[in-house]
């Protein structure tokens, strides 16, 4: 389940104490993360274990989210490729971005437009879907309009991304396609 919290949606992303803005890029993970990766992730921090998500047998693929000044990495997101849409699996912000006294916000709402361009060069129309904690505050965060406005499945924890919503992101996010 997915289990981040949107934050703003930012252009990039900002560093919270001096509201700089910070261009980044994300890359595609082509090797498998080992378990003493993961494994030093979770004990700074990480809340999901990466080595298992990248060796999943379900074929999800980790896209990391870095700034573009100094590679430093920011998120990661595991996703796949559907029929008719793309399947966010996981995303997770650096440890040292999370909550109000983060050092950078923007980075959740970032890697939902990367899973919206992904899905849009597959031919998906943008479209993305994805299993949310089933905390209210968490799932009202997900439709809220001016975040993501995804927009929940009937009364399940399932959320999906539409065209216009995808489009708005990636613009927002500057990807380039």
């Amino acid at each position: 389940m997915v289990d981040i919290i949107i934050d703003s949606l930012t252009d990039c992303i900002t560093k919270r104490d001096t509201g700089i803005q910070y261009d980044t890029l994300f890359e595609k993970v082509t090797r498998t993360i080992t378990k003493a990766e993961a494994k030093n992730d979770i004990s700074h921090g990480w809340k999901f274990d990466w080595y298992s998500i990248s060796v999943d047998e379900r074929n999800f693929d980790i896209y990391e989210l870095y700034l573009k000044e100094n590679q430093r990495l920011q998120g990661r997101i595991a996703l796949r490729i559907c029929k008719g849409y793309v399947e966010v699996g996981w995303a997770e912000n650096h440890p040292k971005n999370i909550g109000s006294s983060g050092e950078f916000e923007g980075v959740g709402g970032n890697l939902f437009a990367i899973a919206c361009l992904i899905s849009k060069k597959a031919g998906c129309g943008g479209y993305v879907a994805f299993e949310s904690k089933t905390d209210k505050k968490v799932m009202a965060n997900y439709s809220n309009p001016e975040y993501i406005g995804a927009k929940r499945i009937g009364d399940s924890n399932r959320f999906y991304i539409d065209e216009e919503n995808a489009e708005r992101l990636i613009k927002k996010y500057r990807l380039e396609e």
